[in-house]
């Protein structure tokens, strides 16, 4: 992807629901990370932890099960970007009316990429029709051009994610999640990237692509 001067690469996860196999989760970004040495950026629904701070209220998380994400995050040389807002991004109601209150989702760069962009920021955004919060990913400190917006609510019918991909496209803009994957599932054809590109870059030039909305 060519937001900003270089190209770098982005992989968006939905890990395995079932802990039993969220190994292969793990195994597939391993894989992924050594396919390119392009800046990489790895974010979305992990749905794990890191550390047990990270899951509150009813239920823990064994030290064993989340074993496994952070020998990935090493291996791959993964950074944590951080955020910003409430810390949790996926929220049930359990019996007595209390909430279990997990970090499920995330953003962690390569340190290529953290040095490409010194200024990015990742904010966890309400959604008001999902259990999951969405992440809004500010690149720089321009908050039009150089914004990708995840909504979780939209992935989550996805498994773990196994492909990644460099585009050269420039000012993406604010990308809407549901039109882009749309889009994705229509032109993905891996000896024909360039109908991804081409999508890609007319859905860059369109204004309302641009601003973040429809017209």
């Amino acid at each position: 992807m060519g937001i900003g001067e270089l190209p770098w690469r982005i992989t968006t996860v939905y890990g395995e629901a079932q802990t039993n196999l969220r190994s292969q989760t793990w195994d597939t970004l391993k894989n992924i990370c050594g396919t390119s040495t392009l800046p990489w950026l790895c974010l979305e629904g992990f749905n794990e932890v890191l550390r047990p701070e990270e899951h509150l209220r009813v239920g823990h998380r064994a030290l064993s099960q989340m074993q496994g994400f952070r020998d990935m995050v090493d291996v791959c040389s993964l950074i944590d970007l951080g955020y910003s807002g409430r810390f949790w991004t996926w929220e049930k109601k359990v019996a007595g009316g209390t909430y279990t209150q997990v970090r499920l989702d995330r953003a962690l760069g390569s340190a290529e990429w953290s040095a490409q962009f010194p200024f990015a920021n990742v904010c966890h955004i309400n959604a008001a029709t999902s259990d999951h919060r969405g992440l809004l990913l500010k690149l720089t400190d321009d908050e039009l051009e150089q914004t990708v917006r995840v909504d979780s609510s939209v992935t989550k019918p996805c498994r773990t994610c196994t492909r990644s991909y460099s585009l050269p496209l420039q000012r993406v803009g604010i990308l809407w999640w549901p039109q882009l994957l749309e889009m994705l599932k229509a032109n993905w054809v891996l000896y024909r990237m360039d109908l991804v590109n081409g999508e890609l870059t007319r859905l860059a030039m369109s204004r309302r692509w641009r601003l973040g909305t429809r017209k």
